[in-house]
Order: structure tokens, then C-alpha cells, then sequence
């Protein structure tokens, strides 16, 4: 689980669904780290996803939720803001950086839809980084109260990909 936050709601979400352990989490503040520990029992922690990308090991799947902070609607005063794309786009290499490594068969990202709507070009930029990697992707932007059943009503960018050999006889 790259970009764990102190839940890491994604990871553990799909956890939920498929049966699956948790080889590593990424997280740089301590107290968010000593949580994933207690909570989710990966093998590794590591403190930034940059050092998760440099280092994790091959997983089947890998889930990413980069921080949307800088890019949620919610923060209009960070729109066009050449740190929120550059932060935005940095999370973006990370995740790539990670697939490259760990090449999991299976990767979902999730962000905020502030992405493509506040930062159009750093959308563009995000989408041609996850469509260099040799998988296969289907890109959605749902709701995630009335698609979800979650208690907040956000909308949200949701990438799946599948490796290509996957499809190789």
C-alpha cells in the first residue's frame, strides 16, 4: 500500500474483498506508522512512498491513494498552483516507480477528482505516466457515496490496471 495515511481506507478496503496480507505500507509520520502496524501487520514500513518505490518487494496487487490534498476541490485556494501539480505529479512517479518494481499483477489508484477538474494538465500528465506501465487500465470517476456507500459524498478518480501478460496464454 503505497501513500497508507493513518487508515489507509483503500488498502484496507480491498483487503475486505480479496483475501490478501499486507506486505508493506508507506508513511511518514510515526504515530500514522506505529497505527498501520497495530492495525494492518505489514511486513514492511516504510517511512516515504519514494523509499517504498526504490524498495518494495513484488506484490500481486498494489493499491496508491497519493495525498489529494493539494488537488481536492475543497482547497480552491491551491487551484493552479505549481506546487499542487508538482507535488501531485511527483506522488504520480512514485506510483509508477512502485508498479515498475513491484510488478503486481493487479494496481489501483485512487484521487481526487480535483485532479482533472482544478489541474488539467497535471491529470494529463498522471494518466500518461500510469499509461507507459505495461498494463492493461480502466479509468472511472465515481461517487463515493452513491457508488460506494460511503458516509462522505466525494467523487474520486479510479484507475485499475492489469499487467498485460496477464492476458497471454
Amino acid at each position: 500500500s503505497l501513500f497508507s495515511g493513518a487508515f489507509d481506507a483503500l488498502g484496507c478496503g480491498f483487503a475486505s474483498v480479496v483475501a490478501s496480507s499486507c506486505e508493506f505500507v508507506a508513511e511518514l509520520d510515526e504515530t500514522k506508522r506505529a497505527l498501520q502496524r497495530s492495525v494492518r501487520s505489514p511486513r514492511r514500513v516504510y517511512r516515504s512512498a519514494g523509499e517504498a518505490a526504490d524498495r518494495c518487494p513484488q506484490v500481486d496487487a498494489l493499491v496508491a491513494s497519493p495525498s489529494c490534498r493539494m488537488v481536492s476541490r475543497a482547497h480552491e485556494d491551491l487551484e493552479g498552483g505549481a506546487e499542487a501539480v508538482d507535488s501531485t505529479l511527483e506522488h504520480f512517479g512514485y506510483v509508477a516507480r512502485a508498479v515498475v518494481r513491484a510488478c503486481p499483477l493487479v494496481v489501483v489508484v485512487e484521487q481526487s477528482d480535483g485532479l482533472a477538474t482544478h489541474h488539467p494538465d497535471a491529470y494529463v500528465e498522471a494518466r500518461r505516466l500510469l499509461d507507459g506501465l505495461p498494463y492493461v487500465w480502466s479509468h472511472e470517476c465515481s461517487d463515493s457515496h452513491d457508488d460506494f456507500g460511503t458516509s462522505h459524498a466525494r467523487r474520486r478518480l479510479l484507475w485499475v490496471g492489469v499487467r498485460v501478460d496477464v492476458f497471454r496464454s
